[in-house]
């Protein structure tokens, strides 16, 4: 039984643990909006409804009134965060005012947001049909992801393709900027009922490429000569470098060139060693199709890669879409030789998870703790007065409370640290899990880490 001393002296650490368990409890996740912008997105929406309200019990020039003034507030809550509700009642009253071009791409946007539920969609799509024979739509893509403006380049940006959008009949000019490629732009012209689709050709730009060679060598880019340490342009996509020396071929590098790279160097003169000799073929081959980078230039685009590497320590990244990347330094010294590299798969999703549910549980065990706490030591101190049954029945509930409060944010707790101690987003090469194994007098918390990911 815990003395009333014991209990007062519990109190000053409960404002302690309030505030270690408060870091656990804290989102992890950037929040989408500012707060004060989410406050005044909803009360614009707020005001916007009571517009629309209005309006909707009106008729002629009264109710046009209340839709525009509707309107106002509903543009003013979308500057802020662009809602799906508020999506939907400004497409309502853009449609309401037959102002169908923009009714039509409010309802494109609107269709276009995540986690719609199939009466929401099919709601949204009997709209948008409906205005479908009343405008000109045009359907615009390009052979890569692109920005795209529309009649006046000094004005905001469209969109992005694909992109479908309404616009007044007639000849319109399309621009299309994408990194890595050249601009563009088309004109097409668009008919009320009628869908026109266009699609841009984007022109890949060179990438200036220095390659360093032994003096007195044969450097080759692709079958044709290049003067060693001349920076040259060359187009993006794989590309092959081979240094030679009379009939003799020192070494070759594959190598990859990505749209939008950074003017990139390549060392041949380190493949080949000290006095043009050394070094020899190295080959890298990964369980799936992945990007490999050798030496922070792209070898290869898929499940292996070839090149000529000097003795010594190499820099290898290995990435894949979901999962983890490998990032290491091998170093080669007997030719050839081979790297195999095997990815895991990205484990972040769950860590993120346990981080957002573990914390909050913390500190409802913490709060169910304190407060029972605070009730067992003011029954305590009752039951040293009154010295009833009843009083001592309620002390013994409290006290119970306090053990399993303290129960399960010891547990929670715990298991939010460890979730904070691991690497949630692949950093490289280090790997980690947890787990509880039960025991007799409890339970064993572990925590196992492992390294690698290429032997």
């Amino acid at each position: 039984m815990m003395t009333s001393t014991g209990l007062r002296g519990v109190r000053g650490w409960l404002l302690v643990l309030l505030a270690l368990v408060s870091l656990f409890a804290t989102p992890l996740a950037p929040a989408p909006a500012r707060a004060d912008d989410v406050s005044e997105a909803s009360a614009a929406f707020a005001r916007g409804n009571e517009h629309f309200q209005r309006g909707m019990r009106l008729r002629g020039e009264r109710r046009r009134r209340e839709l525009e003034a509707a309107l106002e507030q509903y543009f003013e809550s979308l500057s802020r965060v662009r809602s799906r509700n508020v999506l939907y009642n400004t497409a309502l009253v853009l449609e309401a005012l037959d102002r169908a071009d923009e009714a039509f791409n409010h309802w494109t946007e609107y269709l276009a947001v995540a986690d719609l539920s199939e009466a929401e969609l099919a709601d949204g799509r009997q709209h948008r049909d409906t205005l479908a024979p009343r405008v000109a739509v045009y359907e615009v893509n390009a052979s890569a992801a692109a920005e795209i403006w529309i009649d006046r380049r000094d004005l905001g940006s469209r969109g992005r393709t694909p992109l479908t959008i309404a616009l007044p009949p007639g000849e319109h000019t399309f621009y299309f900027a994408a990194a890595g490629y050249r601009e563009s732009q088309l004109r097409a012209t668009g008919a009320i009922g009628r869908t026109e689709r266009i699609t841009a050709e984007l022109a890949m730009l060179p990438v200036w490429l220095q390659v360093l060679a032994p003096e007195g060598s044969i450097l080759e880019i692709d079958g044709g000569r290049v003067t060693p340490g001349q920076s040259v342009p060359i187009d993006p996509g794989p590309h092959l470098a081979r240094v030679s020396s009379g009939d003799r071929v020192l070494a070759e590098r594959r190598f990859e060139v990505m749209p939008g790279s950074a003017p990139m160097v390549i060392d041949m003169t380190s493949a080949l060693g000290a006095g043009g000799l050394g070094g020899g073929l190295v080959e890298v081959v990964v369980d799936r199709a992945a990007r490999i980078e050798i030496d922070g230039v792209v070898s290869a685009e898929g499940e292996r890669a070839s090149t000529t590497l000097s003795p010594g320590p190499h820099h290898v990244r290995v990435t894949a879409p979901g999962h983890e990347p490998y990032e290491g330094s091998p170093t080669f010294e007997l030719f050839p030789a081979r790297l195999e590299v095997r990815l895991a798969e990205s484990s972040s999703d769950w860590i993120y998870v346990a981080r957002a549910v573990l914390g909050p549980l913390a500190a409802v065990g913490l709060v169910v703790g304190g407060v029972s706490l605070w009730q067992a030591s003011e029954a305590h101190d009752a039951n040293q007065t009154a010295r009833d049954p009843g009083t001592a029945s309620a002390l013994e509930d409290w006290t119970r409370a306090v053990d399993i409060g303290w129960s399960i944010t010891g547990v929670v707790g715990a298991l939010a640290i460890v979730s904070l101690v691991l690497d949630p987003g692949g950093g490289g090469e280090s790997a980690a899990s947890f787990g509880v194994q039960p025991s007799g007098d409890g339970a064993v918390l572990s925590l196992r880490g492992g390294f690698g990911g290429a032997w």
